[in-house]
């Protein structure tokens, strides 16, 4: 993914970012995303489920996501 100059990749979302870096923003619909203060995350608005989840743990997300489904 294009990342910008904090590192941060975007997808389908407007975002204001202050203090943020090297995250992963996804929106299943064009959105306004606002975020302060957060480094290394994965944040995913798709249909009814938020995922805010830490890049370090990103194995971790298909054992979650088996637990909701």
């Amino acid at each position: 993914l294009e990342k910008d100059e904090n590192n941060n990749a975007v997808v389908n979302a407007t975002v204001v970012l202050e203090n943020a870096s090297n995250n992963i923003i996804r929106t299943d619909a064009k959105k306004l995303i606002v975020i302060d203060g957060i480094s290394d995350y994965i944040i995913v608005d798709k249909e009814d489920v938020l995922l805010i989840y830490p890049k370090s743990k990103e194995q971790d997300i298909k054992k979650i996501v088996s637990k909701i489904s």
